[in-house]
């Protein structure tokens, strides 16, 4: 007679982290009677995401205090321990009022993804819309490979182009891999 308990710890769920997020690689309800080929559980028997899929990480900008002239025995950014923050995705459209007609109410969406190697606290997101700040997010932590979702609604007109803008750490207070990759404007128009 099996228990809950054991059924439980039967069921394996196996997920392989990757910049895009979770991807999940099947289930196995049993794993030693199922005929199905048994998932990989551990994560050295994983497949490695390709360089391609997640590029060595870049030197970060010397900022204006730092008057050190480099040196070959300064650490390089590459292989360090630092987040890599980034704006990975954007999606925007128009809020419906009760008869379902478009309203003037734009919604968007981001994801703020840290491909990084260590977490990043304190993470401050700034959003725009038409060149005015909307809104300000704190992230308390963004671990390495996770991702938050923002998203807002804010008053806006159909019937013109509507410019958002995201910006990660505007001040420049976290120690980032590629600062490049920190901002992304976006435009979206109602029908």
């Amino acid at each position: 007679k099996k228990t809950a308990d054991s059924n439980r710890q039967n069921n394996v769920l196996a997920f392989r982290v990757n910049p895009k997020g979770p991807l999940f690689l099947g289930r196995v309800e049993n794993p030693s009677e199922s005929p199905r080929q048994p998932v990989q559980k551990s994560e050295q028997e994983l497949p490695k995401p390709e360089a391609a899929v997640n590029p060595p990480a870049k030197p970060p900008t010397p900022s204006a205090a730092d008057t050190s002239k480099p040196s070959a025995e300064q650490p390089k950014a590459e292989g360090s321990d630092l987040p890599d923050l980034y704006v990975d995705q954007n999606n925007s459209g128009w809020g419906r009022n009760g008869g379902g007609l478009y309203s003037d109410t734009v919604a968007f969406w981001t994801s703020i993804v840290n491909r990084g190697r260590v977490a990043a606290r304190d993470v401050v997101v700034s959003l725009y819309l038409n060149g005015k700040k909307l809104a300000e997010e704190v992230l308390e932590v963004l671990s390495p490979g996770s991702r938050a979702l923002i998203s807002k609604m804010a008053p806006g007109t159909k019937d013109q182009v509507q410019e958002m803008k995201v910006i990660i750490d505007e001040e420049g207070k976290i120690p980032d891999s590629d600062r490049l990759n920190n901002t992304a404007t976006f435009r979206t128009k109602g029908k």
